[in-house]
């Protein structure tokens, strides 16, 4: 029963693992009942012990369980921004993946220029304030992560094309307010018969657009049906 219990902690914790604890007092007390109650000292014993175990394994399994998520964050996240990493961000989006799915490019303006102006430090610390920009401006079921240096992707599933565009522009001024610079936004939804990536190859490719227009701008797809 102890040895059960110890593994069962390193999985569960609150009311399953009382619940289990529990389940193991109660056949210490019917086997002790059902063997005409000798020794009640020894059965003390045993009970204490048993509460003794649930205790201490459930502290370490607790701890335990903490640095696995700790763990598990920090190979998911940007350590920076906070947002998930390029690959934790492709595995989500696969899994959450619904039609319509839109994809925004995103890529802060001039950014070379404040590094140099303001120094890495500061060039960090608006690197950040943009993460939180665009996770403030997107719905619950989007996925945004940083795509590498100053750019940025998010997902959106559910979402098409039209109403992506609405959510760039949102996210176009909400980074306007809380940043020295501005952000280019390349938004496209992914269109029938074709795969993920290559509907981020466009949107990457109207982000471009979006720079040789002026830069702090969002640019769509032009093709009216595929925006619906």
């Amino acid at each position: 029963y102890l040895y059960a219990l110890i593994g069962y902690s390193r999985r569960y914790g609150g009311i399953a693992f009382v619940a289990v604890s529990g389940y193991t007092i109660t056949n210490l007390l019917i086997g002790w009942l059902a063997i005409g109650n000798p020794h009640p000292e020894q059965f003390f014993v045993m009970v204490v012990l048993a509460l003794a175990v649930m205790a201490l394994s459930y502290t370490i399994s607790d701890s335990w369980r903490e640095a696995e998520q700790r763990a598990r964050f920090l190979a998911e996240t940007d350590s920076l921004t906070a947002l998930v990493n390029r690959r934790t961000f492709f595995e989500r989006l696969e899994d959450s993946a619904q039609a319509p799915l839109s994809i925004l490019m995103l890529d802060l303006d001039h950014f070379k220029q404040l590094n140099d102006e303001f120094g890495h430090i500061k060039g960090d610390e608006f690197l950040k304030a943009a993460a939180r920009a665009i996770q403030l401006s997107i719905p619950a079921s989007a996925i945004a992560g940083r795509f590498g240096g100053e750019e940025f992707i998010v997902g959106l599933p559910g979402v098409n094309a039209h109403q992506a565009a609405v959510i760039g522009e949102s996210i176009r001024r909400a980074v306007a307010a809380t940043t020295p610079t501005t952000v280019s936004v390349g938004c496209t939804a992914v269109r029938p018969l074709e795969t993920i990536d290559q509907a981020i190859r466009r949107a990457d490719e109207l982000l471009y657009v979006a720079k040789r227009q002026g830069r702090d701008r969002v640019a769509g797809d032009t093709i009216e049906r595929f925006a619906a």
